[in-house]
């Protein structure tokens, strides 16, 4: 009698702890500890001496600390073929690959365009299109996919862009 209670007792031990608390989702699957494994193989019973637990939530990925440092507002004066002007670039901290990350400000021609980060590549560089333009700016303002490239540097930003002749600046990193 003293035997089969000794029995109930540890496969009730067992079977708690193997199956998922009340709280548990039911689709979570249950976590079973090294030790019941053990506490089980060394009763005679088979069993596995893996470890069940669920597969972690999918985190993202940190923000690369070249982006982290580029993210802010950034002014200077770029030249666009004969012309000087000045420029203001406002990254905000969301900016990721693919998405929008900010604008870019010319005085003349007036544009105020929406930055959607392409790529980044070594050097840092970075590379933005500007696919849309917020009301108000110039008809000139023309929309592209890409070309408008940032080189960081220590605490500054070398500016390029593939469209027009010469088109290239200097911005610094307003406090």
């Amino acid at each position: 009698m003293a035997l089969c209670a000794l029995a109930i007792t540890g496969g009730v031990s067992v079977l708690t702890r193997l199956l998922p608390p009340a709280a548990t989702a039911p689709d979570t699957p249950p976590a079973v500890s090294s030790n019941v494994a053990t506490a089980a193989s060394s009763s005679g019973t088979q069993a596995e001496d893996a470890v069940l637990t669920p597969a972690p939530a999918p985190v993202a990925a940190p923000r690369p600390a070249a982006l982290e440092q580029l993210t802010g507002t950034w002014t200077g004066v770029v030249r666009l073929g004969a012309r000087r002007l000045p420029m203001t670039l406002v990254v905000t901290s969301s900016c990721t690959e693919g998405h929008d990350c900010g604008t870019l400000s010319t005085d003349s021609p007036a544009c105020v365009g929406n930055l959607t980060l392409v790529r980044v590549q070594d050097g840092p560089v970075f590379e933005f299109g500007v696919r849309t333009y917020a009301p108000g700016s110039s008809p000139d303002c023309r929309p592209h996919e890409d070309g408008e490239l940032f080189v960081l540097g220590d605490g500054v930003l070398a500016y390029r862009s593939t469209f027009g002749p010469g088109s290239a600046g200097r911005l610094t990193r307003v406090p």
